[in-house]
């Protein structure tokens, strides 16, 4: 049984390119990764390129990538019942991901029990995380940088779900990017 969490982390980054390039090569778009270097809580960047004979670069975002060996279920009691709740260990990062950042950013927990990837476009969910920030700052006057927040998931924005890559959501995944950056993957996508 996998335990440690570089382990994890390693596990979770290899299905996540896996389900990621499925999900660009079967909508007929190429993507490019790149490790983050300015390690601010972001893992990966990606450019997202047409298949023309001459690629032309259509957008990029980052994401941040989480990986968990329990199975992930979703709520069935509190106001955010049906969501997937999964604690965030940096409230900082939180607030650097939903303000500051000027590119598109996008927290992807791997589910390695029941290999589902979940997406959350939380720039798009900005105030509310803030605001819930703002709340457990002044609840416990705490130092912001190393206390914990819970992120919800919707269960149905998945990359991949039990193994199998989610086509039908990749239009979703899309939209949730090029509201964030303003470019228009349907102009190439099938």
């Amino acid at each position: 049984m996998i335990t440690h969490s570089d382990e994890i982390e390693r596990l979770a980054s290899i299905n996540l390119h896996k389900g990621l390039q499925d999900f660009f090569i079967k909508s007929d778009l190429k993507l490019r990764f790149y490790p983050y270097t300015q390690e601010k809580g972001v893992d990966f960047q990606f450019e997202i390129e047409s298949r023309e004979d001459t690629p032309k670069t259509l957008g990029t975002f980052l994401l941040q990538n989480k990986g968990t060996i329990n199975a992930l279920k979703p709520l069935s009691t509190n106001e955010n019942k049906g969501k997937i709740s999964y604690k965030f260990d940096k409230i900082r990062n939180i607030i650097y991901f939903s303000s500051e950042l000027q590119e598109p950013l996008i927290i992807t927990i791997c589910d390695l029990k029941t290999d589902t990837i979940y997406w959350l476009a939380i720039q798009l969910e900005a105030e509310e995380y803030l605001h819930r920030v703002s709340e457990i700052s002044s609840k416990h006057r705490i130092s912001r940088k190393g206390e914990s927040i819970q992120i919800y998931l919707d269960p149905e924005k998945t990359i991949v779900k039990n193994g199998r890559t989610c086509l039908e959501k990749f239009e979703d995944f899309a939209s949730d990017i090029e509201v964030e950056n303003a470019f228009d993957l349907s102009l190439y996508a099938n």
